[in-house]
């Protein structure tokens, strides 16, 4: 039976929202901090809307008409078999973190069924990891209650990701569980926004991260290759920003 694995990643981030506290009503209840706008959640939670039945929560199952024919072209048979709502990684990720741990990340489509049996897809980001939003704080006076407490002033802009599946190659083969031919094998360090592309799953999973970082599975001559098609790609790239800011 089909999941709900992203649900989890909204919910913990809300409640770092949830638990602050930003000032008392009349009633000295307490009044959290409000739960900004996020793209990537609405558009998950529109999603889940229109796939899940509002009643019990359960996600709709499609219908697949399946049609034997005989050797002539005649049918024979027809049947309708239901299917489960399912999902396919389109990138793997492999992070190395400053202190020197690796870990697993994921992205991808998730497709479910409308209550007509459509198929509606939307993407999804990361389900390995959840996000802790950092606040700041400060004690104000409360006249109402006569009293100083302590209350959030809102968020510093600063967040901490919390990665959950570390690198193995047992962790590796789970997740290629929900892969396919297209499938793309990237490696990227925290605090660096450039991606280093890894040739296959199984150097992803036995290799060193220096070894697929440094391509050392390439010879010498494929390296120096590599790097000047890298570099006139560079050129060009910047050459093509140049025109663009020209105009």
């Amino acid at each position: 039976m089909f999941t709900d694995f992203m649900s989890k990643k909204w919910k913990i981030w809300e409640s770092f929202y949830k638990n602050e506290i930003i000032e008392y009503n009349d009633k000295k209840e307490p009044v959290h901090y409000p739960i900004p706008e996020n793209a990537a959640k609405n558009s998950y939670e529109k999603w889940k809307a229109d796939v899940c039945d509002p009643r019990t929560g359960e996600f709709y199952k499609g219908k697949r008409t399946e049609i034997e024919y005989d050797d002539d072209g005649n049918k024979k048979a027809e049947k309708t078999i239901e299917t489960e709502p399912y999902f396919t990684r389109t990138q793997i990720v492999r992070i190395r973190r400053l202190n020197g741990a690796e870990y697993l990340y994921s992205r991808g489509i998730i497709a479910g069924f409308t209550q007509l049996g459509t198929e509606k897809t939307t993407d999804f980001q990361e389900p390995e990891n959840w996000t802790e939003t950092l606040f700041r704080r400060e004690n104000r006076f409360i006249p109402k209650e006569n009293r100083y407490r302590e209350v959030v002033i809102g968020p510093t802009g600063r967040e901490i990701i919390h990665y959950t599946l570390p690198w193995t190659p047992e962790n590796v083969d789970k997740l290629l569980e929900n892969s396919n031919a297209k499938t793309r094998f990237v490696l990227t360090e925290e605090g660096d926004k450039s991606v280093i592309g890894c040739p296959n799953s199984e150097m992803l999973k036995t290799k060193p991260f220096d070894y697929i970082k440094n391509v050392d599975y390439l010879s010498g001559e494929e390296k120096e290759r590599l790097r000047k098609e890298s570099e006139e790609l560079q050129a060009q790239i910047v050459k093509e920003n140049k025109r663009l800011v020209a105009k």
